[in-house]
């Protein structure tokens, strides 16, 4: 991950869900200033918070392997994101065949309701040896201790 949209978890339960959350703010690298003048997290950022939390489910699952985006459908966007908004990630693993990929059910919501949904499909790709495994598992750690520490 180049950046992380994800700002914490809430809840994790190995093969199952995740319950994560992204604060929107004015100042955060991906807004955009619309014409109208309103600052937004366009639609395409809230699908990556959704596909980064799907990836931290799958990584948390599968710690032999490195989930890499494969493909989205049927992504649904009600409304783009305002600073202020507190957008509640969740992915919920639909389908898995370990070490081929898994399909998620994902979405972003706000205090205002469903701001966007997806299907999103995760490959599972092997590490190259030990020694990447091992970096990717000390990224995620020092980024989530609390869950990654246990895994």
């Amino acid at each position: 991950m180049r950046y992380l949209l994800v700002d914490q978890i809430l809840d994790l339960a190995v093969g199952d869900h995740i319950r994560a959350l992204k604060n929107v703010t004015a100042s955060d690298a991906f807004a955009v200033t619309r014409a109208s003048g309103h600052i937004v997290l366009p639609a395409s950022m809230m699908l990556e918070a959704m596909a980064q939390a799907a990836g931290l489910l799958v990584a948390a699952s599968w710690p032999d392997a490195q989930p890499l985006l494969a493909k989205v459908n049927g992504f649904q966007t009600n409304a783009e994101a305002r600073p202020g908004a507190r957008l509640l990630i969740s992915a919920r693993l639909a389908e898995a065949r370990a070490m081929e990929g898994c399909a998620l059910s994902a979405s972003a919501e706000s205090d205002d309701g469903l701001r966007a949904e997806a299907t999103i499909y995760l490959a599972l790709v092997p590490f190259a040896g030990e020694a990447q495994r091992d970096e990717a598992r000390a990224r995620l750690m020092g980024l989530f201790p609390q869950i990654f520490a246990r895994a």
